[in-house]
């Protein structure tokens, strides 16, 4: 299994520099996987994972700081990453990260 990790400082995610990015393949199936630390702020607050390309949106709930990357996002050329923040009536969406994968034919 392979891990991406991010760090979120209030609405800022960023990739962690400890963290290779490189030579991510699209079409993996339950392989990929992100794992996300928080600043000291944002405990207490839900948090979910944004998942888009130009065509689709979707969602995951992270969990312990980790979530799984949803299928369809992984047989695409990138997508992006973001976090939802939600506590009470407080709504806090973070900036985005584009994950570049190598397409194999």
């Amino acid at each position: 299994m392979r891990v991406l990790k991010f760090n979120v400082n209030g609405q800022i995610l960023e990739k962690s520099k400890d963290c290779d990015f490189d030579h991510i393949v699209a079409g993996s199936k339950n392989y990929l996987k992100m794992h996300f630390s928080f600043s000291d702020e944002l405990k207490g607050f839900r948090k979910i994972a944004r998942f888009s390309d130009d065509e689709k949106e979707d969602y995951m709930p992270i969990i312990e700081g980790f979530c799984n990357v949803p299928e369809e996002m992984l047989k695409k050329k990138y997508f992006r990453v973001g976090v939802i923040l939600m506590n009470d009536d407080k709504y806090i969406p973070t900036t985005q990260q584009c994950i570049v994968q190598e397409v194999i034919s």
